[in-house]
């Protein structure tokens, strides 16, 4: 087992995520990343979605709490890659409930004021859709710069449309693509400007996207007690999967 060692992680997005611990062990490595306003909290995430044994995941913690940290979050983990978590004490901090859509009868977005514009996502823009997020999600689940380049760089390829109302940034959506496999990977609308319409446009051009370069399904997931989300989501054809994601923690006091 190496011990962590701490990188620069460049993205596509030119952004640099300075401490950042790589864990590796044989063939399986995590990366864990500060979480935003959260001192002495990371994310551990594992690399290409592979899926450690316990005793990776209890080393991985070992070198952490080494390390100096206090308390590690994981991702949305599946049913299949808990186990391991739950057996080193992690226990669930979030549960998300799985949506699918088939990306049948997919209509065309509908812009709903002549205000409201869709655009291309640019780097310029990070900042801006980071602030939106925190508003959108609050401070303990938001994404900052650095998680929004994320996921935009979790799949090959990916969509990163923002929305404005005149010259003001009102949402974001970020889609991605995966062969045949499509994923609405964050939606966020600013508060003040939510039942306007701004997320249903958004989906329905992630939804669009997907369609278009021949995708079979898209999935999101969102908080179980979401209803706002969950009531787009179906009333756009997803249908909710009947197994859920959840995010685990451990403290590491």
């Amino acid at each position: 087992m190496k011990s962590p060692v701490t990188n620069t992680v460049s993205s596509a997005l030119g952004v640099d995520r300075e401490s950042t611990l790589m864990l590796r062990a044989d063939e399986y490595v995590a990366r864990a990343r500060p979480w935003p306003g959260e001192p002495g909290t990371v994310q551990l995430v594992t690399v290409e979605q592979s899926a450690p044994p316990t005793e990776v995941v209890a080393r991985w913690v070992e070198e952490l709490r080494e390390a100096g940290v206090q308390r590690i979050r994981t991702g949305a983990l599946g049913p299949s890659v808990r186990p391991p978590y739950l057996e080193c004490g992690f226990t669930v901090r979030q549960e998300l409930a799985l949506l699918a859509h088939e990306l049948i009868g997919v209509r065309a977005s509908v812009v709903p004021c002549e205000s409201l514009l869709l655009q291309r996502g640019r780097r310029a823009d990070l900042v801006a859709l980071s602030i939106v997020d925190r508003r959108a999600f609050g401070p303990l689940w938001a994404m900052d710069v650095a998680g929004i380049a994320d996921a935009c760089n979790a799949t090959p390829h990916h969509r990163l449309r923002v929305a404005f109302e005149g010259a003001e940034i009102v949402g974001f959506a970020v889609s991605g693509r995966a062969g045949r496999n499509s994923y609405l990977q964050r939606l966020a609308v600013d508060p003040s400007h939510q039942g306007k319409g701004i997320g249903r446009a958004l989906t329905q051009d992630a939804l669009r996207w997907a369609r278009r370069h021949r995708c079979t399904g898209m999935l999101v997931n969102t908080h179980v007690e979401n209803e706002t989300a969950l009531g787009l989501y179906r009333s756009l054809g997803f249908e909710e999967l009947a197994y859920r994601l959840m995010v685990l923690e451990r403290g590491l006091r």
